[in-house]
């Protein structure tokens, strides 16, 4: 302490006397006789010229003795050197005396022993001197001010065009520009630059401020002498450095440089030092040519410390009226790097002459040049002293608290008539030892364990979409599998994975000496719970998805951002905040994390310590955080099988919301159990459009008047009832948009309907689509295959979900591979094989496992012809204890394979029937083909008696060149029909008749008839209110519309069609248009065919058509403005948030 104490004592000393102040315990420079038995000032020498100073030595036999007797000597005699030193330097300032003498009065000439022994004695010369001084009347200028002003009016008189008003000014305050600062023009030093060069205002102008400033300039005016002095030296340096090298000092160092050369190795002092003191010794009075001669170091310092002394501005203090011109003053010198503080006194009239008893001011500075008061006191989280000098200690280090200090002592002065130095103290406050560590795991812990399972995380949910995108997940549920076993299944694997992970980071983090205090165990469980949350919170995000890339960039994003509210808890420091930021895993983690960091320090962390490790600051423990992981964990679990099962999204039948409330979710009832009973009044309608319901099958599907109409107003099914029986295979036939594959999905559970029903083998599709899966097997329009499993595997999976015992899968894999004719693939990967095969595989996949309802959408679609037949065998010989429902594009396929054919259109059932019964009913006759032998002969009279004889209606339709076309009844007796034929080939020879051929109708004959020639337009239904309200106000100009539209007919666009219609069946109207291409082609208008674009017209309309599709798609799709839009403005918002959010704990900022 009393070390400290002597410190402060000379801080609180005037800054350029320190140096001077320093030996004032150095007992020869204070005691006269001591001083003058060592060295003598010569006269002649004490003003400046070439021999600035002449020093001998007295009485060399000091030093010889000194010699003899080194062990007792010789700190006396380096105690000499280093105080001869010293005053050497400052005899420039000694020399300078007679100057300051006559630049301010006469009487500071009396008083040069006083001075002399304040500055080499550690005395405050402006106390010593104050007497002399006095205090100076308040307008009473010094010669200083009056050299200056008489310096400035030569400068305005000699400099052409440089006058007073064209300067640049702040209102009163001149900006100067003649200040060289070109050595402050670093980054480092236009950060303190306003601390030499900014003006110091002061308000307001009253007599007794003019004294305060008058004060406050004392040290600024020495300064500038002392400044003005520096500025001569380098001239004299060079005479300084010949003096000395021809006084005695030149020998007197080179004795002793000889005695350390000889003597130097048996002292016990440093050898490093040693060559340092014989170095100093052969050069420091060595002539000025030497570079390392005391005159050429002190002047090249000099020359230096010039350059940036010329920046300094000491004229700086200046008065303003008020603090409001003070404050627009500060602000344009702010621009200049001119303002450095100002001061304010308060409650002071503009006439005061003293001071109050009670002075109240008032400092402002340069707000860079303080701390910001939006806080008053440190964090908490700061452990570490305020050490550094430019961002700890900006009051000390850029002249606040001394300002501060000067303007108390210049009042108390001015108080009491009295100068008296009471000295300043200042000391930091103790702090503990710490050690600091530069890497801060308490903050970056969390943050990398969160960056190490983000890309895992963000894969488990592109994996689980990626199957629902491609309608694999929709296939495994429509042959069986569950929802939750699904989710289920990737959570294992993703587990597993995870759990292997986990088990490396926690290695590292406790043998990589990060955590060395902390249990390896428990760093294990801890992060194992946090990797369970994550798949968890994975499952849920996974439901909200439907496309993988989306899923994947969501996930990532979303997976950082829930880490997000730990970092506002830093500053809410809120119990409430922090207990609803544990529902987020990322949070949780960041809490635990900085929990085991910090007590890992504290050389806690075992499972003993578990219950005391608290997080005081959050006010969570690690028990908390643990528990809050398992919550979380069961939490998404729940969230993500009632999303699934509310909304499972494009396909698939949404549950009731209350669903988890109704006894048949959670105990159904075996099929088994189940009678079919169905209403009277449901049955299919009467009409000789449709054929007789089988009587000796079993009905095990019945579609009873369902409707589908989808979210934009489309009309897919309209009223559709229809009947499926065991052991048939029943073909579903219609034109594209006709409603069969709405039908499939809607059965298959894909789709909800929106009004009716449909039950299968017993079971409501709308209540009890889960058991409905149990009996399905479904081949898609496309093939649904995992590309990374092969042909066997992908058989042996579908057939587990069906349900197939363990020991009866690999026979049935082994007969539909049989049946498809893919034994020999067995082995390859889905991905490998052709279309062909892979549709082959797709139908064996509906197969396996025993499905009793097995639906095809297309199932030859794309094989080709040899395929075909095979499949067509495969479904014949399989349709054995099975209801088997078929879509197709091919009339033959229908044909052959189907027991009975349903014909859709517009979404209504049409007719239903066999194939022979649709032929029969709606085929116009058979074709008759008969040969002419004699192509010139005129067959009129041929034709008459062939009619005329023949036992059956027969009639002539067409008559070429080369034939005869003749239609029969198709409605003709087969009997009749036989005698017929027997009797054309006995008379075919009469007839003229060569050979002959028969045609029965075919089914794409009928198709082609049955299907509606009008151009269809699907109907729209709208919804809402604000439809009905549109509606109420239009009347009925929408369904006129509507019709008109509908019944325009595709004739109609050609000039001269025709349109003929029949009744037939029940309503079913048969439309006959004449076709299009019956009308010759027109020929092609020369002028209307244009020249294709070329060069750079043919670039710019590509990049125009390309621009406008793109601009299209980005406008419509709400993903694009949802990521690319609204989500960088909420991200900034947050930040923006994270930055200006006050919580409660936070004080109101303070004004300087």
């Amino acid at each position: 302490m009393e070390s400290f104490n002597y410190v402060s004592k000379i801080s609180s000393q005037p800054v350029f006397l320190l140096p001077l102040m320093a030996f004032e315990s150095v007992p020869m420079l204070c005691n006269e006789t001591i001083f003058n038995s060592s060295f003598r000032l010569l006269p002649n020498h004490r003003g400046y010229g070439p021999q600035f100073i002449s020093v001998s030595v007295h009485n060399c036999s000091y030093f010889e003795e000194g010699f003899r007797n080194a062990n007792v000597s010789l700190l006396e005699l380096t105690q000499s050197l280093a105080t001869f030193s010293s005053l050497m330097q400052q005899q420039p300032l000694y020399g300078g005396l007679s100057r300051w003498n006559h630049l301010f009065s006469g009487s500071l000439a009396n008083m040069t022993s006083n001075l002399t022994a304040a500055l080499f004695c550690g005395e405050n010369p402006f106390d010593t001197s104050s007497d002399a001084f006095g205090p100076a009347p308040t307008n009473a200028k010094t010669p200083f001010d009056e050299l200056r002003q008489n310096l400035i009016e030569f400068m305005e008189k000699i400099v052409p065009g440089h006058q007073k008003h064209d300067k640049q000014f702040c209102h009163d305050v001149w900006v100067h520009d003649d200040l060289n600062c070109s050595s402050l023009e670093s980054a480092m030093m236009q950060r303190v630059r306003p601390l030499f060069t900014g003006y110091i205002l002061v308000t307001p102008p009253s007599p007794a401020v003019n004294k305060l400033i008058d004060i406050l300039n004392n040290p600024l005016r020495m300064v500038d002498f002392m400044r003005q002095e520096l500025y001569k030296y380098p001239e004299i340096a060079n005479s300084l450095q010949n003096a000395l090298y021809g006084s005695d000092l030149r020998p007197a160092s080179m004795n002793i440089l000889v005695f350390l050369q000889r003597f130097g190795k048996q002292l016990p002092v440093n050898p490093q030092w040693l060559q340092t003191v014989e170095f100093v010794l052969e050069h420091l009075f060595a002539p000025a040519t030497d570079p390392y001669s005391f005159g050429a170091l002190t002047k090249n310092f000099t020359e230096t410390f010039n350059q940036y002394t010329t920046c300094f501005l000491l004229d700086r203090f200046v008065t303003v009226a008020n603090e409001s011109v003070m404050e627009e003053t500060a602000t344009c010198l702010a621009d200049y790097q001119q303002y450095f503080s100002g001061i304010v006194i308060m409650n002071m009239t503009d006439d005061a002459t003293e001071f109050d008893p009670l002075t109240i001011y008032k400092i402002r500075h340069l707000p860079n040049l303080v701390d910001n008061t939006y806080y008053y006191e440190d964090s908490p989280r700061r452990v570490f002293d305020r050490r550094m000098p430019f961002t700890d200690l900006k009051y000390v280090t850029y002249g606040f608290s001394f300002l501060q200090e000067a303007i108390d002592r210049a009042i108390i002065g001015l108080r009491v008539k009295s100068n008296q130095s009471l000295g300043m103290y200042a000391q930091q406050e103790p702090y503990p030892c710490v050690a600091f560590d530069k890497f801060n795991i308490v903050v970056f812990l969390g943050l990398f364990v969160i960056l190490s399972f983000i890309c895992p995380a963000a894969l488990l949910v592109k994996n689980i979409v990626y199957e629902k995108e491609l309608r694999l997940k929709e296939q495994m549920r429509i042959m069986g599998l569950g929802d939750m076993v699904h989710l289920w299944s990737w959570a294992i694997i993703s587990l597993v994975i995870n759990l292997t992970s986990t088990a490396i980071i926690a290695a590292i983090i406790k043998f990589g000496n990060l955590l060395t205090a902390v249990d390896f165990t428990l760093i294990f469980v801890f992060l194992s719970l946090f990797a369970i949350a994550s798949i968890a919170s994975c499952l849920l995000l996974s439901t909200f998805f439907t496309n993988a890339n989306i899923s994947t960039a969501a996930t990532c994003l979303l997976y950082f951002l829930f880490f997000y509210p730990y970092q506002l808890s830093i500053k809410a420091r809120n119990k409430t905040f922090t207990q609803f930021t544990l529902i987020f895993p990322q949070t949780t983690l960041g809490y635990g994390a900085a929990m085991l960091a910090i007590y890992s320090d504290e050389g806690k962390g075992t499972w003993k310590d578990i219950n005391s490790i608290y997080l005081e600051a959050y006010d969570v423990s690690l028990v908390e955080c643990m528990v809050a992981f398992v919550v979380q964990t069961v939490l998404f679990i729940i969230l993500a099988w009632y999303k699934s099962a509310v909304s499972p999204g494009i396909y698939g039948v949404s549950l009731p919301w209350y669903f988890f409330l109704t006894k048949r979710y959670w105990f159904p009832d075996s099929v088994e159990n189940i009678e079919y009973n169905h209403s009277a009044d449901s049955a299919q309608p009467a009409s000789d459009s449709f054929d007789s319901e089988p009587k000796d099958l079993s009905l095990t599907v019945y579609i009873d008047r369902m409707s589908k109409i989808y979210s934009n107003g489309t009309k897919a099914l309209d009223n559709l009832t229809l009947r499926l029986y065991e052991d048939q295979i029943t073909a579903l036939l219609g034109h594209n948009g006709a409603g069969k594959t709405t039908t499939m999905s809607i059965l298959c559970g894909l789709y909800s309907p929106s009004s009716g029903t449909a039950t299968v083998y017993g079971m409501d599709i709308r209540k009890e689509i889960q058991r409905v899966r149990d009996v399905l097997g479904v081949c898609p329009q496309y093939n649904v295959l995992f590309s990374h499993l092969t042909v066997s595997e992908q058989l042996k999976l579908f057939a587990a979900l069906k349900g197939t015992p363990d020991d009866r899968i690999q026979h049935d894999v082994d007969d539909i591979l049989q049946s498809v004719s893919l034994v020999d693939k067995a082995n390859e990967l889905a991905s490998t094989l052709s279309g062909g095969m892979k549709r082959r595989l797709c139908i064996g996949i509906a197969l396996v496992g025993g499905s009793r309802f097995v639906i095809l959408d297309e199932p030859t679609a794309g094989v080709d012809v040899t395929s075909r037949k095979e499949i067509w065998s495969l479904l014949q010989n399989n349709k054995k204890g099975r209801t088997i429902l078929l879509s197709t594009h091919h009339m033959d396929e229908a044909d052959i394979l189907s027991d009975r054919i349903a014909l859709l259109s517009e979404g209504r059932l049409i007719t239903l029937g066999s194939s022979m019964f649709l032929k029969n009913k709606y085929g116009d006759a058979f074709q008759l083909f008969a040969c002419k032998q004699d192509h010139s002969r005129d067959y009129t009279a041929v034709v008459t008696r062939i009619i005329t004889e023949a036992l059956i209606p027969i009639k002539l339709n067409d008559e070429t060149e080369n034939e005869l076309v003749f239609s029969i009844p198709i409605s003709t007796d087969s009997r009749k029909l036989e005698k017929f034929f027997k009797f054309f080939d006995e008379k075919k020879d009469q007839y003229l008749i060569g050979e002959y051929g028969i045609s029965a109708p075919t089914l794409q004959e009928i198709f082609v008839r049955l299907s509606p020639k009008k151009e269809y337009v699907v109907p729209r239904h709208r919804a809402g209110i604000l439809s009905k309200i549109k509606k109420g106000l239009r009347g009925g100009v929408v369904e006129s519309d509507e019709r008109q539209l509908i019944n325009t007919t595709a004739a109609s666009v050609y000039t001269g069609s025709s349109t003929t219609a029949s009744g037939s069946g029940a309503g079913l109207a048969t439309i006959t248009t004449s076709s299009s291409r019956e009308s010759p082609p027109q020929d092609f208008d020369e002028d209307v065919v244009r020249t294709p674009l070329t060069g750079w017209e043919l670039t710019m309309s590509h990049t125009k058509a390309i621009m406008k599709s793109r601009s299209q798609y980005t406008i419509r799709s709400k993903k694009h403005i949802l990521f690319e839009v609204i989500l960088p403005v909420c991200l900034l918002f947050s930040c923006e948030l994270y930055a200006k959010i006050q919580f409660s704990g936070q004080t109101t900022a303070m004004v300087t």
